[in-house]
């Protein structure tokens, strides 16, 4: 074995053997008093009825000042762990330590049930002692858990992790040896890989500060210290206001970025998305490409410099900035040449595949189904193709179980993030996000790319006639803000789809981008819009059959002669069937 792996096994040994230790020391859960549901990935609290939460990690208290309602406000819960692929976003670490500021304070425990009734925080902005709110009239009942073990079971419990931590460092040794040998192989410099001239993320607790590195979709394992985020991305000017935050045009060392801010109020919701980018999601050219996830401190003003009016903690997201904006906002601009609206089509259905998608070339993906796709939520590259964001409603896959968006409490009201009504899929408007399986939340993303598409389908160049006007889906049919309720009656109880224009089948393609026969064309996009809306989930193709689909129907106009254009169109070969659909075959119609 050779004397770096050696070393290596060793010190991993050490390592395993204190994890050992520590994890027979406090095996079992703990109570912890709450009174909240906190936001993902805390578990919820048993309100009204016990205030009681179960924690394997431990116990906190929160004490901040609240900026929207100009007092001092405090909770209690319980600490747990998520974890993702190929990262950890341990929250022990995030609570008890990394997010103390100024305004906010975390205090942590794990000595005995209920240990965070004990706590207590005082401010720097305040003068006195916290004050614990009144015992509830109802009594808690802490039960007693028996923490004894006889010296026998400890001996061969002992002796059984010896064991498993043995073979678990032969294991780990060989590893070692196939991957040093692998950097030899390779010539053992990372900086000459072709992709190597970017930043990967790397979590760092800076000054109190949870701070990551800048990343480009490579994937270089070179890594940078941020201390202070403000100190590096500029702010420029506010270009849009969202549900959850304000967003901003920005540079980093030149690069136009753009940067959301999160208020400490929806912490929650800040969490999520960058537990999305940081832990679960993989890197694709049809994704959005995501930079950074910090908490900012201090004053500062709109370029970012210090003594400006702005106060507090901000929660700041940075992804890469384009000109273009999103999908709805360069239709409503532009019309869709032949060649475009296919490069997009292709584009978008791509990024969902790979979301979709267990395998990300010799790397395990976590599937995500996004949950909110809409044509907001699409951005248009420099090249006109495009990639999805925004993933707060996401919903991901790990070990057969489901995570799904949680509650994020506001106050005095609690709202559940489940994306827009409009693009709603029949299943998901008839049911709660609960009762739906993760294999029919994928299907119902599918229904809601084939709204995109007729979206930008409509902004088609014809020839002789003018290109539609841009619509959403459904216009005219409900409210410009369209209710459950409106979407419920005229999707799921009238089983309403889009119009499909007579125009579409008849009309021609501008003839400057007319490559293949424009009618065969329009036919086969209409045809794969209504496959997107059939009303059974199941009956839809999959989101890798459409990304396969697209994808050969653009290769095609790319590779076909303009001389042949006036030719009948040779049949194409159809992908798979076994990509088709996501369960058994159905015959259905399109209704």
């Amino acid at each position: 074995m050779p004397h770096s792996a050696a070393d290596s096994s060793l010190g991993l040994l050490q390592l395993c053997l204190l994890l050992g230790v520590l994890c027979f020391g406090r095996a079992e859960s703990i109570q912890c008093y709450c009174d909240e549901r906190p936001g993902l990935p805390s578990p919820e609290c048993l309100l009204p009825h016990e205030y009681r939460c179960n924690s394997t990690r431990g116990c906190y208290l929160r004490r901040w000042y609240s900026e929207q309602f100009g007092r001092i406000k405090q909770s209690w819960g319980c600490i747990e762990g998520q974890h993702g692929t190929g990262a950890q976003f341990d929250l022990w670490e995030v609570y008890c330590g990394a997010l103390n500021t100024s305004k906010e304070v975390y205090k942590c425990c794990n000595s005995s049930d209920f240990c965070n009734r004990q706590l207590s925080i005082t401010l720097e902005i305040e003068g006195q002692e916290p004050v614990l709110p009144p015992t509830p009239s109802l009594t808690l009942t802490e039960p007693h858990i028996s923490r004894g073990t006889s010296i026998i079971v400890i001996i061969v419990a002992g002796t059984v992790s010896l064991v498993a931590l043995l073979c678990l460092l032969l294991l780990l040794s060989l590893f070692l040896i196939l991957r040093r040998r692998q950097r030899l192989t390779n010539g053992g410099n990372l900086n000459h890989h072709p992709t190597a001239t970017v930043h990967w993320t790397n979590h760092n607790r800076v000054d109190g500060v949870i701070s990551s590195t800048l990343r480009e979709e490579a994937t270089c394992p070179c890594y940078q210290v941020l201390s202070d985020i403000r100190d590096i991305v500029k702010l420029n000017y506010q270009i849009g206001i969202g549900r959850f935050g304000v967003f901003y045009h920005g540079h980093y060392e030149g690069t136009a970025v753009a940067l959301k801010k999160f208020s400490d109020e929806h912490h929650a919701a800040w969490l999520r998305e960058s537990l999305m980018y940081t832990s679960i999601l993989q890197p694709q050219e049809n994704m959005l490409t995501f930079y950074a996830s910090a908490i900012a401190v201090g004053n500062t003003d709109v370029a970012g410099r210090s003594g400006g009016s702005g106060t507090g903690s901000e929660r700041w997201l940075v992804t890469r900035y384009y000109e273009y904006g999103s999908l709805q906002d360069y239709l409503r601009q532009h019309t869709v040449p032949g060649r475009t609206l296919l490069q997009m089509s292709a584009s978008i259905a791509s990024g969902l595949a790979h979301l979709h998608s267990e395998n990300c070339g010799n790397q395990v993906n976590v599937p995500v189904a996004h949950c909110n796709l809409t044509s907001r939520n699409i951005l248009v590259k420099d090249n006109l193709s495009c990639v999805i964001g925004d993933f707060r409603c996401a919903v991901f896959k790990l070990r057969n179980e489901t995570s799904r968006p949680e509650g994020v409490e506001e106050e005095g009201k609690e709202t559940t993030a489940r994306g827009a009504v409009r693009y709603m899929a029949p299943e998901v408007l008839s049911q709660q996000p609960g009762g739906l399986s993760f294999e029919t939340l994928k299907q119902a993303d599918v229904y809601s790319l084939g709204l995109v598409l007729w979206e930008v389908c409509q902004r088609g160049i014809y020839t002789g006639v003018a290109a539609e006007g841009y619509q959403v889906p459904f216009q005219g049919m409900v409210p410009p803000e369209p209710s459950l309720e409106d979407m419920q009656r005229l999707v799921v109880d009238n089983r309403v789809q889009p119009t499909i224009s007579n125009r579409w089948t008849n009309s021609k393609f501008c003839k400057v981008d007319l490559l293949l026969d424009p009618v065969q064309l329009l036919r086969e996009m209409t045809k794969v819009m209504r496959e997107c809306w059939y009303y059974t989930s199941a009956a839809r193709p999959t989101a890798v059959y459409l990304k396969k689909k697209l994808l050969k129907m653009s290769q095609e106009l790319e590779n076909t002669d303009p001389a042949t254009e006036n030719e009948a169109t040779v049949p194409r070969k159809q992908p798979e069937e076994s990509d088709r659909h996501s369960g058994e075959k159905l015959h259905v119609s399109a209704i």
